[in-house]
């Protein structure tokens, strides 16, 4: 999987995981496995995350995430 693919992978994983609280990496991880069909391994989910988390588009509380405002105006996008 590239990049940009495990990234997408991560965010609607976050973004599925996080609809009424915060998700933790257990949490995403397994929405993940039930997307893809593929448990993310830390450096996916680390990876993935750290870039989210920079462009905005997701907000960290503690050890656990959800979308922030601009990453649902992303969402609801696609």
């Amino acid at each position: 999987m590239t990049g940009d693919r495990t990234i997408s992978w991560i965010f609607l994983s976050i973004a599925v995981a996080s609809e009424t609280n915060p998700a933790d990496f257990r949490g995403i991880s397994m929405i993940g496995d039930g997307i893809n069909h593929a448990v993310p391994t830390v450096k996916e989910l680390q990876t993935s995350i750290s870039w989210l988390l920079e462009k905005g588009l997701v907000l960290r509380h503690s050890a656990k995430y959800e979308l922030s405002e601009q990453g649902k105006i992303e969402f609801e996008k696609v």
